[in-house]
């Protein structure tokens, strides 16, 4: 929708010469890479609003509150004029938290933050993996070795608890 309103009718179009450039700079080793995480991020939303990714730019700055529909609205709905904090203590089914070191979305002490504020947790885990990004927990050619191996696992040992 964003692309569509400044006249690009396709985001990353599959030609060769956007080849190229992903692999220059979107390589996990190219110092640009920051940037094409964002577009990813951003591309990914999936309603047509944005809302998910307006309400993950609000919890950046808000930790972990409900979405933001503005004073006066918040007011309506939440008998508050901002929006009530989740109470993570809530969550009771046991969490292991993955975790890398250059998140740029998750730093490692709101990782350590948000593992002291939940209800059941279990582990952290760090991803052994010197250039492993946010992004790379779906999209990266190790994840399953570095993850989803242990996350099976993981789930495995806390059986029907």
């Amino acid at each position: 929708r964003v692309a569509s309103l400044i006249g690009v009718n396709e985001l990353l179009p599959n030609t060769p010469l956007f080849t190229s450039i992903g692999q220059r700079f979107c390589s996990d080793e190219a110092i640009t890479q920051i940037i094409c995480s964002n577009v990813l991020f951003i591309a990914a939303g999936r309603s047509e609003d944005m809302h998910n990714a307006v309400s993950h730019s609000q919890n950046l700055k808000e930790r972990d509150r409900r979405y933001d529909h503005g004073s006066l609205a918040n007011w309506r709905i939440y008998r508050s004029f901002t929006p009530p904090a989740y109470d993570l203590k809530k969550i009771t089914a046991p969490v292991f938290l993955h975790y890398v070191d250059e998140d740029i979305f998750a730093h490692v002490n709101d990782v350590r933050r948000l593992f002291s504020e939940l209800g059941r947790p279990i582990g952290m885990f760090r991803v052994p993996h010197a250039t492993f990004s946010h992004l790379d927990f779906m999209w990266g050619a190790g994840a399953k070795e570095l993850v989803y191996d242990r996350v099976i696992n993981l789930m495995k040992s806390v059986g029907d608890d």
